[in-house]
């Protein structure tokens, strides 16, 4: 678009910040890209979530193979890796305490 045309959009539909200098608008542009979108709403927030769940799937699958019951999972395979997360990794169990691992959720 021309100068003068942008120029005559900010005076008729931006009159506020018609004197506004440079930062003031590089400031609205990085508010603008850090705001919150329904796309970061369901990646950033939920990744952990849709690791955890796939991780669920696995451990499930393995258990099924085994032909061992679903609930051991539940009782052995959870606080393994609590275990295992906490004393050799040095990180929070967080995730794992959110695992659907539970003989009525997984049969």
């Amino acid at each position: 678009m021309k100068r003068d045309r942008l120029v005559a959009h900010l005076k008729a539909k931006h009159n506020a910040h018609f004197n506004s200098d440079l930062n003031s608008f590089q400031t609205l542009k990085n508010n603008f890209e850090k705001r919150v979108t329904l796309k970061s709403l369901f990646t950033a927030r939920n990744a952990t979530v849709n690791r955890t769940l796939e991780a669920s799937y696995h451990i499930s699958l393995f258990i099924a193979k085994s032909g061992k019951n679903h609930t051991i999972g539940e009782k052995l395979i959870k606080p393994s890796i609590s275990i295992f997360l906490k004393m050799v990794l040095g990180k929070d169990d967080e995730d794992v305490k959110s695992m659907p691992l539970s003989n009525s959720t997984v049969s």
